[in-house]
């Protein structure tokens, strides 16, 4: 059975407290609600049954929205959701633009985020207008809108033309180009690992999330990450699953790499 999720205050990412970003009026409902928790068990083997071969055969009209509309609300009850607005937040630099202070990685698959400035080289950019600053990113759709306010302290928007470039107005002392590479490292805990495999029968497998604080020196360079956040996303909506740190288990391994090394 999921257990529900409960939040140690403050929660600190990196240097930055979350707590105010973080809603979870739910648990303290939930802890003597049995209504609720009768709730939650219906819902578990609801969606358990139509994401079978079963479910499958008997909703084939519903089987694609249904368990969406479930999902979404077997997350409210079980996880903290998260205000993202956080994300939006950038540290200041010397540059026409901030860096992002915090990066978002899919937690399967490439966990690499990357996002290439250009200013004032994107001719084709129509609609832009004289002063535009082309930029192309791998942030996860669902967060660039948040990410990439970071870099202007505005929205940015998308290229009337289509494709992969969007853009910002303002006005530059120069023509240059950036690139920004944050790539995650770091072990994940076993007991995140378990919270990771009960959340897939809330969260599909690509829309489970790792979140990290970047600092400005650390964009571009390989390093470990301490203390990230797991994100869960379904239905528009962004639920808090676990906060770990790696450094325990990063030590232990290199401990142990010392320890060979000196009896060798």
């Amino acid at each position: 059975m999921i257990q529900l999720q409960q939040i140690n205050y403050p929660l600190i990412l990196g240097t930055f407290d979350l707590s105010a970003y973080v809603s979870e009026e739910h648990i303290t409902q939930l802890q003597n609600d049995t209504q609720l928790r009768s709730e939650l068990e219906r819902l578990t083997k609801t969606i358990e049954h139509l994401r079978g071969p079963e479910g499958a055969d008997i909703f084939p009209s519903e089987v694609e929205v249904f368990p969406v509309q479930l999902c979404e609300r077997k997350a409210e009850i079980v996880y903290p959701e998260l205000n993202l607005d956080f994300l939006k937040i950038g540290n200041k630099t010397d540059k026409d633009f901030n860096f992002p202070r915090f990066a978002v990685y899919p937690l399967f698959g490439s966990q690499e985020m990357k996002i290439n400035i250009d200013a004032g080289n994107l001719p084709f950019m129509v609609g832009a207008m004289d002063h535009s600053i082309g930029i192309i990113s791998s942030v996860p759709k669902f967060f660039e809108r948040y990410l990439l306010f970071s870099l202007f302290d505005k929205e940015v928007k998308s290229n009337i033309l289509g494709g992969e470039w969007l853009y910002v107005l303002k006005k530059c002392s120069a023509n240059w180009e950036y690139n920004l590479t944050s790539t995650f490292r770091g072990l994940i805990p076993r007991s995140t690992k378990e919270k990771v495999k009960e959340s897939l029968s809330v969260f599909n497998k690509e829309d489970l999330y790792l979140i990290t604080e970047v600092k400005p020196e650390e964009w571009n360079v390989v390093k470990i990450n301490t203390d990230p956040l797991l994100a869960g996303v379904v239905n528009e909506r962004c639920f808090l699953i676990d906060k770990f740190d790696t450094t325990p288990l990063e030590e232990i391994i290199s401990q142990e790499f010392i320890k060979r090394n000196q009896e060798n």
